[in-house]
């Protein structure tokens, strides 16, 4: 099923698993003394609802259903869960047939009394097809299955119904969505189930009757579907809750399980008091943007539906449900092992010169793609791709080089930052990918009619750019950048005629494009293409609370961060570090106009950490509150660390600053006895030296929130991430300078764990770069313990038990930061270097485009 794109959400906060405000063990959600029936009970969904009213303590909780060695197995599983107190029984009844319905609850009835409870949770998926040849004796067994089946159990509940009965009938938010090409037939009689329910709520008053939305569930019904977000748990639990006093308020009302029920009840006089959840189009008021961006989800519902992967179930559950939002709350899927097989699929593709895989092969990496990345970095508009990617397996005589290039680029993307640890055949898949985006450079670097090829190539940049050498995606962006120039991609005159969601799009790929190049440039001293005072283009901003791309919210619900903007405004203090660091300007500085320009630099950066909402600063970050979302929050971080070495002259790839700690460790090299005065003894520490090393502690307490096996991630931050290390052994080294020890200890182990680190991803250390670099930093260890050693003891040398001065050597000192700017990052995984997307980067003798 496709992870449709962004929608309106009733509250802010999405859940995709159980929180304890919906815990079916909280005293004010206690179901004690109630009887509870769930029908599709047996499995999934239903279970999951089963299970919480069990654990809230209900008297009896009775499954129905069709199949009774499933329901069996779903008794035990709610057993192993009930309090002491509750009783849990099955029954075996088909739905549609009125008698067996009747004779079923009698049978509960007679046992515990009467229901309070009644959860109508069964459901049909009919066989997918396009209305005009569909067979009307499918329609109609739909009919029987999802309409004539609630009717038969509200009609045969209502006189065993308790004093205060409770109604929760499991829908999907499909019944309200405008049609969907090939759902017709689930669509169709969902609604009437909504339609069936509405109508006896109004006509039975004193019952209370609520639609609950259940969420994207992995059942049966849907071929436990992988993409699928959220846990059996979450609406199980939801359910109860709705059954509480708390949520007297949602009577008659179509409510979600992924909503927040603090921003619920926050809204209860509201939602109570006018239409919002009525089930009508009007139930949540959505504007028209809001309905392109349904139309974009629906879309790619569609494609998945073409391609074939939906199945037809008789099972009794209800769980068709293809919408997920994408923001910091969502926990979404990622691809599992079963990706490693995806090299052995052959490509489908009537185009031999620019072959693909079957669309079931790229869809859910495509999926993939826009839930995790490009929710966050938007370089393409999700509704327009999902488009292309469907004509070009629908009309092989319109494929164009561009798309196919897009296409290529989005699988390989989709790979590379998934964090998940990948096997040969997965960086083999990108590799091929790559090439073949490669194979049609040339028709792209020509493209100037629309904006399809300078995505491409930016997705192609994105590739490169994370690896040990980041030439090639220098001359790609340059080509970009001559390509936007000719769509006038930088002044705002270029989006005159074009609706909002087209001048949108562009302007996001602007402003990638800018800061993907200001940031390659301050790491080879380049100077920049686009001029700040030759632009015009419109500043991303967040001002329709329904389109999150780029937005990260806070745990809190309600502070966000514009990640875009924050990248666009780090950019351009990129180019300030330029100005006044590389630039020819910049060499021709006296002292003074250098202490002046640096000065300004460093009150730059500093206003922008200051700019930086609490919620998000390092110390706030991790996986549990921001989800995947975090990776590109400490990537923000480390832009910021980067910027802020290079203004304080203490950054790695600095040669006087690096030359300074080499000559004054010679003292510690242990070719004397005694502490002998260098002439970089007093010269050594800036005079920021106390907020640097603060700066250097919370950089490496933040690189523990890092995946270790995102290399697409750590491939952008162990440079900064080593340089602070070498700052924290720079403090060490510097005890006699400034004699303050307060978190030395602390320290060691933070320069520990930057060592274990490096001697990873150096693998067996048999690249020479990678075998100084360790070396070096080890050596640079041993001189810091010796010069706290000896600080203790009155200036005398003493040196670690493990340090051996027959191994020390000078070249380990002076050949270490020669290392650190040359050294080929590896993965821990082993494959080394061939790891890298850039790996296969060539602009001259391109392979042809080769099948996955």
């Amino acid at each position: 099923m496709a992870d449709l794109p962004e929608f309106k959400s009733l509250t802010k906060k999405f859940h995709t698993h159980p929180y304890p405000a919906i815990s079916p063990t909280r005293p004010e959600l206690s179901a004690k003394g109630k009887n509870v029936i769930v029908t599709g009970g047996g499995t999934g969904i239903g279970l999951g609802i089963a299970v919480a009213y069990a654990q809230a303590g209900a008297k009896s909780v009775a499954i129905l259903g069709r199949r009774i060695d499933k329901l069996k197995e779903g008794a035990e599983v709610i057993s192993k869960e009930a309090t002491k107190d509750t009783k849990v029984i099955f029954g075996k009844a088909d739905l549609s047939d009125r008698s067996q319905v009747d004779a079923a609850l009698k049978s509960i009835t007679d046992q515990f009394g009467k229901i309070d409870i009644l959860v109508s949770n069964a459901g049909y998926l009919p066989t997918t097809g396009v209305l005009l040849d569909y067979d009307p004796a499918l329609l109609m067994r739909g009919f029987e299955l999802n309409v004539l089946t609630t009717l038969n159990i509200l009609q045969a509940f209502v006189p065993l119904a308790g004093a205060d009965p409770i109604v929760i009938n499991v829908s999907t938010a499909m019944a309200h969505f405008r049609p969907v090409k090939g759902a017709g037939g689930y669509t169709i009689t969902k609604a009437a189930n909504l339609k069936l329910v509405d109508s006896f709520a109004w006509e039975n008053p004193q019952i209370h009757v609520v639609n609950l939305q259940p969420g994207w569930v992995p059942t049966e019904l849907n071929g436990y579907q992988k993409e699928a977000t959220d846990v059996a748990e979450l609406p199980g639990q939801f359910a109860v809750w709705l059954a509480s006093p708390e949520a007297k308020f949602l009577k008659s009302k179509f409510v979600w399980a992924n909503w927040d029920v603090h921003e619920l009840l926050e809204k209860a006089e509201e939602i109570k008091t006018t239409k919002l959840l009525d089930w009508k189009l009007e139930g949540v008021a959505m504007s028209s943007e809001d309905f392109q961006r349904l139309e974009d989800r629906l879309v790619q519902l569609e494609t998945r539906l073409q391609a074939g992967d939906r199945r037809s179930s008789d099972v009794a559950s209800n769980d068709l449900v293809v919408i997920r939002r994408t923001d910091s709350h969502s926990e979404g899927s990622r691809m599992d092992d079963s990706s490693t097989e995806i090299c052995q699929q052959s490509f489908l593709s009537p185009n031999r010169a620019m072959s693909m895989p079957n669309l079931q092969i790229v869809l859910p990496l495509v999926e993939q793609y826009f839930a995790h990345f490009n929710n966050m970095i938007p370089l393409f508009h999700e509704g327009r791709f999902i488009r292309g990617l469907l004509r070009w397996y629908d009309t092989p005589s319109e494929t164009i080089p561009a798309t196919y290039a897009a296409i290529n680029v989005v699988l390989a993307l989709s790979i590379w930052h998934d964090p998940i640890k990948k096997s040969a055949d997965d960086y083999e898949f990108m590799h091929r990918c790559v090439k073949n985006a490669q194979s049609v450079l040339c028709n792209l670097v020509t493209r100037d009619q629309d904006l399809i090829g300078i995505q491409a190539i930016l997705g192609l940049v994105m590739l490169f750019n994370a690896g040990p050498n980041p030439r090639p995606a220098s001359t790609l962006i340059a080509i970009a950048f001559k390509l936007s120039h000719r769509l006038r991609l930088h002044t705002r005159s270029g989006n005159r005629g074009l609706d909002e969601s087209t001048a949108l799009e562009r302007d996001r790929v602007f402003w990638i494009m800018y800061f993907l190049e200001r940031g390659m440039n301050v790491r080879l001293r380049d100077p920049y293409l686009q001029q700040d005072d030759d632009m015009d283009v419109a500043l991303p901003a967040f001002n329709d609370i329904n389109d999150r791309v780029s937005i990260v919210f806070a745990g809190d619900g309600i502070t966000w961060l514009n990640l875009l903007l924050c990248r666009v405004d780090l950019a351009r203090i990129q180019a300030q570090v330029y100005h006044t660091l590389y630039s020819v300007r910049a060499e021709r500085f006296s002292p003074d106009e250098r202490q002046a320009a640096l000065a300004d630099l460093d009150a730059t950066v500093r206003e922008w950490k200051d700019s930086i909402p609490v919620q998000f600063r390092p110390d706030m970050l991790s996986e549990t509150e921001f989800g995947s979302n975090v990776r590109f929050l400490v990537h923000l971080h480390f832009i910021y660390y980067h910027l802020f070495y290079l203004a304080h002259g203490i950054y790695a790839h600095d040669s006087e600053w690096i030359l300074r700690i080499i000559n004054y460790s010679d003292k510690y090299s242990g070719r004397q006895s005694r502490i002998i005065e260098s002439s970089a003894q007093g010269d050594l520490l800036p005079s920021t030296w106390l907020e640097d090393v603060e700066t250097a502690r919370e950089c490496m307490r933040l690189f523990k929130v890092v995946d270790e096996r995102d290399m697409a991630l750590l491939g952008q931050i162990t440079c900064v991430y080593l340089t602070s290390m070498i700052i924290l052994l720079t403090n060490k080294l510097a005890i006699w300078e400034l004699p303050i020890s307060s978190q030395m200890e602390s320290d060691d182990a933070l320069i520990e764990g930057g060592l274990l680190f490096l001697a990873a991803i150096a693998g067996v250390l048999e690249d020479d770069s990678l075998r100084c670099l360790w070396n070096g930093c080890v050596e640079m260890k041993f001189r810091a313990e010796i010069a706290a050693m000896s600080y203790n003891n009155a200036g005398h040398l003493h040196f670690p038990e493990s340090y051996n001065r027959a191994r020390q050597s000078s070249r380990s000192m002076s050949a270490l930061f020669d290392a650190f700017a040359t050294s080929d990052i590896k993965s821990r995984n082993g494959y080394g270097s061939n790891m890298w997307p850039q790996a296969v980067a060539s602009f001259v003798d391109i392979e042809e485009a080769s099948a996955v």
